[in-house]
């Protein structure tokens, strides 16, 4: 007769998203090497897609991705030789200079963007099950980000547009300031461009009044 396996519950989940890690991990560098773009490159391609009509300084793009100045110095240099990023100054301050897209490389970013093989791992699960599966995705992101492990995360329940279970609807509970609207779990945002991070004590109270109204 099998044993029972008693492996405690945290550890066989730790276990599934590292195998998830690794899978993401594989296919990034499959992927690069096809388009001669490690993963490093495609992530920083990504992020400039996000933020198309937002300054992006280098020094934002070395904190959102948790690599040094030096680091993404020269990984950005790589991907202006490529043609895939330009530098443009401040309207600002032109001292600063900011990283965008070029034509090409809004192309490659909307390709990369597209996580064919994950989204097809997900669209068996049933709406309920997703939107579970975005809320436990946020609290476990939220936890990284205070172990320090995510050095960004513009998630809508860190930022300062959020009020969370504002209305009495079950389905759009949510209320976002920055677009003035009702919105539910299922809207969630894991990386919103227009996101502003709310002062500590508030981000606190409203992650403490998400949680403990069923989230």
């Amino acid at each position: 007769m099998a044993e029972v396996n008693h492996e405690p519950l945290q550890n066989r989940i730790a276990n599934g998203l590292a195998k998830i890690a690794l899978a993401i991990k594989s296919r990034a560098w499959r992927e690069g090497g096809n388009q001669w773009l490690p993963p490093l490159q495609a992530q920083t391609l990504r992020l400039l897609l996000k933020r198309v009509g937002h300054d992006t300084p280098v020094s934002l793009i070395a904190q959102d991705l948790a690599v040094t100045m030096p680091t993404v110095s020269e990984m950005l240099r790589v991907l202006m030789r490529k043609g895939m990023i330009k530098r443009v100054q401040s309207k600002d301050d032109h001292r600063v200079f900011n990283i965008e897209l070029t034509a090409k490389g809004k192309r490659e970013a909307a390709r990369l963007s597209e996580w064919p093989y994950l989204l097809a791992a997900t669209q068996d699960l049933s709406q309920a099950e997703q939107v579970s599966l975005l809320k436990a995705t946020i609290k476990v992101i939220r936890s990284l980000q205070d172990q320090g492990e995510i050095s960004t995360a513009r998630m809508c329940v860190t930022c300062r547009y959020f009020r969370p279970h504002a209305h009495q609807d079950e389905v759009n509970p949510h209320h976002c300031e920055y677009v003035d609207a009702a919105f539910g779990d299922h809207l969630l945002r894991v990386d919103c461009s227009e996101h502003q991070a709310a002062p500590d004590e508030a981000q606190q109270a409203n992650w403490s009044a998400w949680l403990k109204t069923g989230s």
